[in-house]
């Protein structure tokens, strides 16, 4: 089975970090397993997914996580990846919020996905800027995946 894109912005999180996955799920109160079945396609609850993009020490992670996820459930509602692209650019993410809006009148998981989506981010803005520092080093280094890339 593979990575689903929660499980893959997993590992690269517990990549930079030098943390685990369990590590990861344990700070965020959930039994490891949970976070496992997720990385592979599963669906988290919604306090789930709160209590996991809360609880990273960095927000940029929660974020990275949330983002993993929107991609998902992005996918699950049949609607391609390459159809849509998250930008920072104001007009261009103006255009993304109205098609996700469309799909979510008939989509009634991907309306709770953006239900969630929208609690979490008044619960924390996003952060800037766009560099950080690895723990235990003095060193600001890029953050360039795919996961959070904002241009």
């Amino acid at each position: 089975m593979s990575l689903s894109h929660l499980g893959r912005a997993v590992l690269h999180i517990c990549e930079i970090r030098q943390t685990t996955a369990q590590k990861i799920a344990r700070h965020a109160g959930l039994h490891h397993t949970m976070l496992s079945r997720a990385g592979n396609g599963g669906r988290l609850e919604a306090k789930s997914l709160r209590a996991l993009c809360t609880s990273q020490p960095d927000a940029r992670d929660g974020v990275e996580l949330l983002l993993g996820h929107l991609r998902d459930e992005i996918e699950r509602s049949g609607v391609g990846l390459s159809e849509i692209k998250i930008s920072a650019d104001d007009r261009v993410l103006e255009g993304d919020i109205r098609q996700l809006a469309e799909e979510a009148k008939v989509d009634a998981q991907l309306r709770e996905v953006l239900r969630q989506l929208a609690v979490l981010v008044r619960m924390r803005p996003l952060p800037r800027p766009l560099t950080r520092q690895i723990p235990n080093s003095k060193i600001p280094t890029e953050r360039s995946d795919r996961y959070y890339n904002p241009k």
